[in-house]
């Protein structure tokens, strides 16, 4: 962590001369990134550095304050010019930010999660349990979307809520910045969390954030195959080459609204084909439908839960329904975060051009081998009745595989023969 109040110096390394000895003369938090305003002591270079929070920790860029010059070792485009672009024009429009204060602390870690895409600002919340077990002591203060506020842990001490919509974050907007300088001003000491983008995830208890804890392993032979498929529009289930590379095309050339029933009922026909592939070998399937879109209607047997603008009490219900789903399934994308965070098991259809973000779209509450019979990653092009086939795989095969991998199964566990025989006659 970095302390930044008191401010302290050689917190950046000069970009010009590659000096440590500088001295900070101001933190500002004008939205996703929060930067120091520094001046170098061997060359008098005066620059704005980002400071290691969020994808800065791997992506450092300073900008020189007269000059206007960009460091930036690593050239990531989709994160260097939205910054720079946001640091030359910045929005002079008020951004009230909310102060929610639930305890007291004088001693406390700053943890940033504003961000302009939803998995981002998850996966930056999920950081909260991780900073808490750490330290103890020290009170945590987040700072939040107000759309998110529902899933901040009732543990912190402050939340922050800044009411923008998630792509008016791209901008650096000076009235958050002099807002939270007052918040700051009012502790003793502050540390600023890294909030890294991709964290750990198999410590975290998801019941923290969402109030509905996950799906009991203990119960998965005891109700009947629950199935839900994360819906969206905006990437889509495709069944071929040429129906994927079109849906592109057209989205390229902006005019895939004109046709915007297509691909969507297309999508929702083979959402049914799997529906009735499963229901075949399960008669008593619960099948469900949630995410983000309203396009065509599905029949009686499915559940549809979709919704075109979700609220507050409709994304609770989903994570409801994910934490009774022996399986999720959906397209790869920021959509699957919190269905696999609550379900039992989980089936991603993951793009060609996707494959280099493997699991960054996963919540992982598993390991070994567990992990890999749960977790599967199938290609995007796949039918309904190979999909079908692993839904059964997991759920018919569930029972065996506990019996053979689980801990507690395993003879070298145990003193006596007797007892181990008897443990596995009550499977």
């Amino acid at each position: 962590m970095i302390v930044i109040r008191p401010i302290r110096n050689n917190i950046a390394v000069c970009p010009e001369c590659h000096s440590e000895q500088t001295i900070t003369k101001k933190v500002c938090y004008p939205g996703i990134h929060i930067v120091a305003e520094c001046q170098c002591l061997s060359c008098q270079y005066e620059f704005l550095q980002d400071l290691p929070v969020g994808h800065a920790c791997y992506y450092p860029i300073s900008i020189g304050l007269k000059d206007n010059k960009v460091f930036d070792s690593y050239s990531i485009d989709w994160y260097t010019k939205q910054f720079v672009q946001s640091f030359k024009n910045k929005e002079e429009e008020h951004v009230k930010v909310e102060r929610i204060i639930l305890k007291h602390s004088e001693d406390v870690i700053l943890i940033n999660c504003l961000d302009y895409l939803y998995g981002h600002v998850l996966l930056k919340l999920f950081n909260i349990s991780f900073y808490k077990e750490k330290n103890p002591q020290k009170g945590i203060i987040i700072i939040v979307p107000a759309n998110f506020k529902w899933l901040v842990p009732s543990f912190v001490d402050e939340i922050w809520t800044v009411d923008l919509k998630l792509n008016e974050f791209k901008k650096y907007y000076s009235s958050i910045d002099e807002q939270i300088l007052i918040f700051v001003d009012s502790f003793k000491s502050v540390s600023l969390a890294y909030t890294y983008p991709h964290p750990v995830t198999e410590n975290i208890q998801i019941e923290d954030y969402s109030q509905r804890k996950p799906f009991d392993l203990e119960s998965f032979c005891k109700k009947p195959l629950t199935v839900t498929y994360i819906y969206r529009m905006d990437r889509l289930w495709h069944q071929s080459k040429l129906e994927y590379y079109l849906f592109v095309l057209l989205r390229k050339i902006k005019i895939l609204k004109f046709c915007k029933f297509l691909f969507p009922g297309l999508q929702n026909r083979y959402i049914k084909k799997l529906e009735q592939q499963l229901r075949k070998k399960f008669p008593d399937l619960v099948f469900n439908v949630a995410g983000i879109g309203d396009t065509g209607r599905f029949p009686a047997s499915i559940n549809d839960l979709r919704s075109a603008k979700p609220d507050i009490n409709r994304e609770i219900q989903w994570c409801k329904v994910y934490a009774e789903s022996h399986v999720v399934t959906g397209i790869h994308g920021s959509n699957m975060l919190l269905p696999t965070a609550h379900s039992a098991s989980f089936i991603e259809l993951l793009p060609t051009d996707r494959v280099g973000n493997l699991t960054q779209d996963i919540v992982t509450k598993y390991t070994g081998r567990t992990a890999l019979f749960l977790g599967r990653f199938i290609q995007d092009r796949s039918s309904p009745a190979f999909i079908a086939d692993h839904v059964e795989s997991i759920f018919k095969g569930w029972k065996s595989f506990y019996l053979y991998n689980h801990s507690s199964n395993q003879l070298f566990n145990f003193d006596f023969q007797n007892d181990f025989i008897k443990r596995l006659r009550k499977h």
